[in-house]
């Protein structure tokens, strides 16, 4: 059986407030209509339960938190997104045609997406560089997805009718973890078998792509921005796509986010790393990091595996969140313990 995931841990207000506690059976307005193949469950706790309600059809989810539920709607919503990130969940289940709007689209740097909000006229939601109430209300959404660090809005927009969604992906340390809110939209979009293939399909893949034999790769994953270098924490999900295709990542703690480097610190790190992974907007080269710190030219970082994200080129935390063992594939072939030539997520410097 595959590794068991953790489930996401929300709270979904969609159609009406529902209890997040679970009620006395004796007492309980709703019954089962039929439990999903929990014998057969990718996981190793019962994943969903569909309940008929007065309400509407209610999806039940098992968390470790408890019991989390979303009040299923008719599948035919108009959806505006908060995230660029949140279009790819829809285009995995085909649901595309119903969103109608999204933040930030001019900065996507996939092509074939950029052609399908296109060709489906979704419209822009930032007005500036803010999320614009006006522009929101506009296009007539029935839902919005927002990210609940940046809620501002939403208790306008619930006034007006929208129901709004918090979708916060990002917070997941896990690779599946964030495949997993596959769920959430398949719900929203009365898609859900679809969601759970998907889901299934995604995560047996991802298994499979796990190295189990470690490998001699000691890794950090870095970027430069302003002056200030950070690497990704410890408890991110690079870091554990490191250590999925077998790497160390050497970076200690378990902070999920984001760690600024003093120069000091990354230059006693550099001599304990064998492969160095930088994100950046565009390709580098090692003249171009030697042109950010001189100092680097003193190390023996020329000497090290060198290899990158260009985030101009491929949405990595967008069509690379749903596929994970693309990600990992492209590390192992990076550390040395596959020949995978078609790499699409992280390349190696060219270096003369």
């Amino acid at each position: 059986m595959p590794k068991a995931i953790s489930y996401t841990t929300l709270t979904v207000m969609f159609g009406l407030m529902i209890s997040c506690g679970v009620e006395d059976p004796g007492k309980s307005a709703t019954q089962p209509v039929s439990p999903t193949d929990d014998a057969e469950s990718l996981f190793e706790r019962p994943l969903v339960q569909v309940m008929e309600t007065e309400e509407g059809r209610l999806l039940r989810y098992e968390t470790p938190q408890g019991e989390r539920e979303i009040l299923q709607g008719s599948g035919e919503y108009r959806i505006a997104l908060s995230s660029t990130t949140q279009l790819y969940y829809f285009q995995k289940i085909g649901a595309m045609h119903q969103v109608v709007a999204c933040t930030w689209l001019d900065l996507l740097p996939d092509e074939g997406m950029k052609q399908s909000v296109s060709s489906l006229g979704v419209k822009e939601l930032i007005s500036g560089a803010e999320l614009d109430l006006e522009s929101i209300l506009s296009v007539r959404p029935d839902v919005f997805l927002y990210d609940p660090a940046d809620a501002a809005l939403i208790d306008r927009l619930t006034s007006q009718g929208v129901r709004c969604v918090p979708f916060d992906e990002y917070r997941e340390s896990d690779p599946m973890g964030r495949v997993e809110w596959l769920l959430v939209v398949g719900a929203i979009c009365d898609r859900m078998e679809l969601a759970r293939d998907s889901l299934k399909a995604i995560s047996m893949r991802y298994d499979s792509a796990r190295s189990l034999a470690p490998m001699d790769a000691r890794v950090m994953m870095l970027s430069y921005y302003q002056g200030t270098w950070s690497a990704a924490g410890a408890g991110s999900i690079l870091s554990q796509m490191v250590r999925d295709a077998g790497g160390e990542y050497v970076l200690e703690g378990d902070r999920s986010g984001s760690v600024n480097l003093g120069l000091e610190e990354l230059l006693s790190l550099i001599p304990d790393l064998t492969h160095v992974g930088f994100i950046y907007e565009g390709e580098l080269s090692l003249d171009q990091l030697l042109s950010w710190e001189p100092r680097l030219e003193g190390t023996d970082l020329e000497g090290k595996t060198l290899f990158q994200v260009d985030v101009s080129q491929v949405d990595y935390f967008g069509s690379g969140i749903l596929e994970p063992d693309v990600m990992v594939d492209d590390l192992k072939a990076i550390f040395g313990s596959v020949d995978h030539a078609g790499r699409r997520y992280f390349q190696e410097f060219h270096i003369p």
